[in-house]
């Protein structure tokens, strides 16, 4: 009986001590990936910011396919200088050089602003070190692939809650270049796409760039010129974890003209708005598509409305999370 029992012992010490073993290797091979998974990040937004390429992408959003041209160069000294133009539709030009960007459309006056990065369909975080965003998002190399008859890396950016999305990115494993990423649902369904359709990469500055710089420029636009202080000091009373006020300010809606209290935030990622105005009046010119969200709540005599890039459940707790200034 005693044999039975030291037998017994024994073989639940050798059973755990495989379980520790394989949750130890599990944890390794986590770990590695995990790794791997910010090393490839890291090199994608370096060759964003650094590669001379000449690209060709569309952005699918819902029933929307929308191609664009995209063009970037950096000298040997660090300047930039980045275009992007949408090829259907309405003419639309943006123009970096260096921390200044001019837009440009066919339907409204040209404009500058004071940025290090374009307003397009690429996440900002897209530009920065993994590390800038690694308090919101675990980020996991799951193998490679072929896009555009290119060897790509994938990498999968994992949401640490269920508050955000998620993204997949296929990174050129030649250049780094980004070129494929899409943006997941917390069920993983796509919601929105970019892909490459052409890619040329140059060992030299872009020859179609060299005299951009000294295109005549529309003037800076002070960004708080039509903005004033806010009406209210709302609270708000609920953010997912990693959300940072941007900038908070009361203005007039571009189309409907009505003065609204206005919040913006991101998580490196994503961004979200908070409008709060008089009641009925904010949303009636907005308009969602692809990875947004929408959710409006009256308060009071008042209306609170959220839209941004995150589910429309945390769209709608953050909006009935807002409470009058006591």
């Amino acid at each position: 009986m005693k044999q039975a029992v030291q037998y017994a012992l024994a073989c639940l010490a050798l059973t755990l001590s495989m379980h520790a073993v394989q949750a130890q290797t599990s944890n390794q091979s986590d770990s590695s990936e995990s790794a791997q998974g910010a090393a490839l990040f890291d090199r994608m937004q370096q060759a964003l910011r650094e590669l001379n390429f000449d690209a060709s992408f569309v952005h699918v959003r819902g029933q929307r396919i929308e191609p664009y041209r995209w063009l970037h160069s950096r000298s040997e000294n660090g300047n930039e200088i980045e275009v992007l133009a949408a090829l259907n539709g309405p003419e639309y030009r943006a123009l970096r050089h260096n921390n200044h960007v001019s837009y440009y459309h066919s339907l409204g006056s040209p404009y500058s602003l004071r940025a290090t990065v374009l307003n397009g369909p690429l996440p900002a975080g897209f530009f920065q070190p993994f590390e800038k965003i690694a308090g919101a998002y675990n980020v996991m190399a799951v193998g490679g692939g072929r896009v555009m008859d290119r060897a790509a890396d994938h990498i999968r950016v994992i949401a640490r809650d269920r508050q955000r999305y998620g993204y997949s990115i296929w990174v050129d494993r030649e250049t780094g270049m980004l070129l494929r990423t899409a943006t997941l649902s917390v069920h993983g369904d796509v919601l929105e796409q970019v892909q490459l359709t052409t890619l040329f990469t140059s060992d030299s500055f872009l020859d179609n760039l060299r005299d951009v710089s000294e295109v005549s420029r529309p003037p800076l636009v002070d960004d708080n010129s039509n903005r004033r202080p806010l009406a209210q000091q709302w609270q708000i009373g609920w953010l997912p974890q990693g959300f940072e006020l941007i900038r908070s300010n009361n203005h007039r809606m571009a189309v409907t003209g009505q003065p609204v209290d206005y919040y913006l935030y991101t998580d490196g990622l994503a961004k979200l708005s908070i409008y709060i105005s008089a009641r009925n009046q904010a949303t009636s010119a907005m308009q969602i598509e692809g990875a947004e969200s929408l959710h409006s709540t009256e308060l009071g005599e008042y209306q609170v409305t959220v839209v941004g890039g995150v589910p429309a459940e945390t769209a709608q707790r953050i909006a009935q999370s807002v409470r009058t200034p006591r």
